[in-house]
């Protein structure tokens, strides 16, 4: 049987896990936030809404199968799993919400044009 060591390992490291899923300064690979090009914030918004979704899509499956496995498979998936993803959908959340608005202030610097 684990002793309390054992769960305080657990519980920081599903932490350090969490908040680095959900590290809000991290950019995927090419991605630009200075870019003076709307249809790259397009792209990224696209990019974002696809792992959002996705990400979403996986908790959801999680959701309908953690009834259903061994409590301690359930314990390490609601202790690990979960956090880091939802961390993560939280940045992708925040991240889309970023790229609206820069495709808003591109257009508007470009008197509304839908063109790079």
């Amino acid at each position: 049987m684990p002793d309390r060591r054992d769960a305080d390992t657990a519980a920081s490291h599903s932490e350090r896990m969490a908040e680095l899923g959900g590290d809000r300064s991290r950019l995927l690979r090419g991605e630009d936030p200075q870019t003076g090009y709307p249809d790259d914030a397009r792209h990224w918004i696209a990019v974002y809404r696809e792992l959002l979704d996705f990400k979403q899509d996986m908790l959801r499956t999680i959701d309908e199968h953690v009834p259903q496995i061994s409590d301690s498979a359930r314990e390490e998936v609601l202790g690990t799993d979960v956090p880091v993803m939802q961390a993560e959908a939280a940045r992708f959340v925040d991240r889309l919400s970023f790229w609206e608005g820069r495709l808003q202030e591109l257009e508007k610097g470009r008197g509304g044009s839908r063109h790079g």
